[in-house]
């Protein structure tokens, strides 16, 4: 695990998350298929993604796996994106977007159960890493779409909350990335802008208030005063790194302020209880400084 550590007194919290980690397997040599639009939660997953045909609609595909290659692997001859996950923490939820496009049809819908399609279709498989066992855990699922004619009046669909916030998390990992790419070309106004831009897009979202979406705000304005010649180099590129792969990985960072709501409680209650015997310990020796001070000879003297 990689963590960015600013500052040095954060290295036992970044140490106990990733036990806090290890401590909570519970799967292992998990292989997941899919054609489509796929969200899993496991450990050494492997995830394929294939979109599915129809009488009705041909052509469907994947045009996109957010978190490109670092994530995805496109079999251009199947058709299928496929990613890996090391391990299953229990607690934890793995979210993975990716960009289907429906292709137009001519055909018109004539019967109801005509109008519900499968656009793709995913299965997930794992092991246990609780029992020393050889079974495989297989779970399948599909993706429909409901269509209507042209001509007919439909109402408005309302737009999935969460589908929307896991968009703006990754596409908020990607714009990190983008800024970081340009910050090394030495183009900091044009990584300044994609951050803002961004940013706005954020303020104007009917999900602004969601906490997930103010973290990205505050965190694009913290990175924003990072993105300058005099502290790029410094400080500006790890954090840009780090940030992107926290968001787009959903991985937990005690580092990374507004990263919490990626761990699990096992991470969260450990790194709260490093967090408060540094509290206590700091205490104590200012106690112990001032008891000194006010019994010491020079003390005394004056």
């Amino acid at each position: 695990a990689f963590y960015y550590v600013e500052k040095l007194d954060q290295v036992d919290e970044c140490f106990v998350d990733c036990l806090g980690g290890l401590l909570s397997v519970v799967a292992e040599d998990v292989k997941v298929e899919s054609g489509g639009l796929l969200s899993v939660v496991a450990e050494d997953v492997k995830i394929v993604v294939k979109p599915e045909d129809s009488s009705l609609l041909s052509g469907v595909e994947i045009v996109k796996g957010y978190g490109g290659d670092s994530i995805w692997a496109l079999d251009p001859v199947a058709k299928t994106y496929t990613a890996k996950i090391e391990q299953l923490i229990s607690g934890k939820t793995k979210d993975y977007v990716l960009m289907l496009k429906i292709p137009q049809t001519s055909k018109e819908l004539l019967k109801t159960d005509e109008r519900e399609i499968v656009i793709a279709s995913s299965f997930c498989e794992m092991k246990s890493a609780l029992k020393k066992t050889e079974t495989t855990f297989v779970k399948t699922t599909n993706l429909s779409v409901t269509f209507a004619n042209e001509t007919e009046e439909v109402k408005d669909a309302e737009t999935d909350k969460e589908v929307m916030l896991n968009c703006y998390r990754v596409r908020g990992a990607e714009a990190l990335d983008e800024a970081r790419r340009l910050s090394d070309q030495k183009r900091y106004e044009e990584a300044r802008k994609v951050l803002s831009d961004f940013k706005e897009e954020l303020l104007g979202s009917q999900w602004k208030a969601e906490e997930s979406v103010k973290g990205l705000i505050e965190e694009f304005e913290a990175v924003l005063k990072q993105i300058r010649p005099e502290y790029y180099e410094a400080q500006g590129k790890k954090s840009l790194i780090s940030k992107a792969t926290t968001h787009m990985c959903q991985k937990s960072s005690p580092a990374d302020t507004y990263s919490h709501s990626y761990s699990n409680t096992v991470q969260t209650q450990m790194v709260q209880a490093s967090i408060s015997r540094k509290s206590l310990s700091a205490h104590i020796r200012c106690d112990l400084s001032s008891y000194l001070w006010i019994f010491s000879p020079n003390a005394l003297e004056a």
